[in-house]
């Protein structure tokens, strides 16, 4: 509104009845605070019934406003819930300039104008607020004078909030976030080194956000700002494909799940695609934030990234055919490693579809199913840990030669085509011999798919 541009705002009576109320003396201002949380506790609110037509208009034109812009869907609607109305008839003087003010209003009907005196001359006109419009914002947050009159142009009805109903509702909401947010974070096994003390101070600074079906929580290559937390749904975590390539999930995320922390920690852009499935909420730190808060487990969040790399390089001494790499080739090997996990009866790879992907068991099993000229595909064999498969498909470019699917649980460490190009082409000759060797699916470790 104008009044909030030059600093003023018009402000109401205290006034729980359904008419204007008489106005007391000025006292001095008092600023919300969660200190004042004994006195508020006792204080007894009531909703107040409303059409969802009127509740949909109030929050609308509420929103607007810098006091009400930041609140959750959850505590906006507490505050439409709890306003009141009150009817004025024309010529009624609404609230006076230099009374006490409570209340904070939003105009349903009518037309209402604001004057304001500067040292004591003849009151001046500076606005006029109609439907829509909305006046005695301040006194949601001081107790102090008006700072104008507000009078009633025509008959007309308003909406009020007084300022205890506000401060009980944000000190309620604030208390029940952050008992649920605390809650929320001893879960998460990488936040355990927070102390009790720490938690809360996370609780308090963490913000919801919502994403809706397909929508990008974060992009591959932008820059990262934010640190977030799935509370509720799942995301699907996949990397940008080649031109002419699949997009394939690398990973699933759900409650309690994280991501974000790699651009944070490491100082570089996003590594990797996070997109919501189906509605999703989560909750957010900055960057700020982030290094602020969350230091005590900055050495965890580290070691869990290192972790992967050195769980991948003992995991790659294993397996027969990568024997001859040094140990920094199987670093690189390592570091360009990404998760897929399947859920039993999961398709990993579709005989016929275009290869793009090389994958390793390291959990679990699969089964191979070849069609050939049969009409039904027959299962061939069965894959287990260390066993690999999708290689031949990439190093001959051709479509897939069987179907792999998930027996069990299945996890796999994977390579997508430029990986595998970059960092197989010395073993190439190694491959091609192992698919020489190769006899009718006899060696689960020579799958031709």
């Amino acid at each position: 509104s104008t009044l909030a541009k030059i600093g003023m705002a018009a402000e109401v009576a205290q006034a729980p009845s359904r008419r204007l109320a008489n106005r007391r003396g000025a006292v001095s201002s008092e600023p919300i605070t969660l200190s004042s949380s004994s006195s508020l506790s006792d204080l007894t609110i009531k909703k107040n019934p409303k059409s969802q037509e009127v509740s949909e208009r109030i929050e609308r034109t509420i929103r607007s406003n810098i006091l009400f812009s930041a609140l959750q869907p959850d505590q906006m609607q507490e505050v439409v819930d709890f306003m009141f109305e009150v009817h004025v008839n024309a010529g009624d003087t609404v609230i006076k300039q230099g009374d006490d003010g409570d209340n904070f209003y939003v105009v349903d009907t009518g037309e209402f104008e604001i004057f304001i005196s500067i040292d004591k001359k003849p009151p001046v006109k500076v606005e006029q607020v109609t439907a829509k419009g909305f006046f005695g914002e301040l006194a949601l947050m001081y107790n102090c004078p008006r700072a104008a009159t507000v009078k009633a142009k025509t008959d007309g009805s308003l909406w009020a909030l007084d300022r205890a109903t506000f401060r009980k509702v944000l000190l309620e909401s604030t208390n029940k976030k952050r008992r649920l947010y605390e809650s929320f974070l001893e879960n998460i096994p990488i936040l355990a080194p927070l102390s009790h003390y720490m938690r809360i101070k996370v609780s308090d600074v963490l913000e919801p956000v919502y994403f809706q079906d397909g929508e990008f929580i974060i992009r591959q290559n932008d820059e990262g700002d934010s640190f977030f937390i799935i509370e509720e749904g799942e995301a699907i975590v996949y990397k940008d494909p080649l031109p002419g390539e699949s997009i394939v999930e690398l990973k699933r995320l759900k409650r309690g799940d994280y991501c974000g922390e790699m651009a944070l920690l490491c100082k570089r852009p996003r590594a990797a695609n996070v997109v919501s499935r189906g509605q999703t909420k989560l909750v957010t730190l900055d960057n700020d934030s982030f290094t602020r808060l969350l230091g005590p487990c900055e050495d965890l969040f580290k070691t869990h990234m290192s972790d992967y790399t050195r769980l991948y390089e003992s995991f790659l001494e294993e397996i027969s055919f990568l024997a001859s790499l040094t140990k920094e080739e199987r670093r690189r090997f390592a570091d360009a490693l990404t998760q897929q996990s399947f859920s039993d009866g999961e398709v990993v790879l579709q005989e016929g579809e275009p290869g793009d992907r090389f994958f390793i068991i390291t959990m679990g099993e699969a089964k191979v199913l070849k069609k050939a000229d049969k009409e039904e595909a027959e299962e061939v064999m069965t894959l287990t840990k260390g066993d690999y498969f999708g290689e031949v498909a990439l190093l001959d470019n051709r479509a897939r030669a069987a179907t792999v699917i998930a027996k069990t649980r299945l996890n796999t460490v994977s390579l997508d085509r430029a990986s595998f190009n970059l960092l197989l082409g010395p073993m190439e000759t190694i491959l091609r011999r192992n698919m020489q060797n190769y006899k009718l699916f006899d060696n689960p470790n020579n799958i031709i798919v």
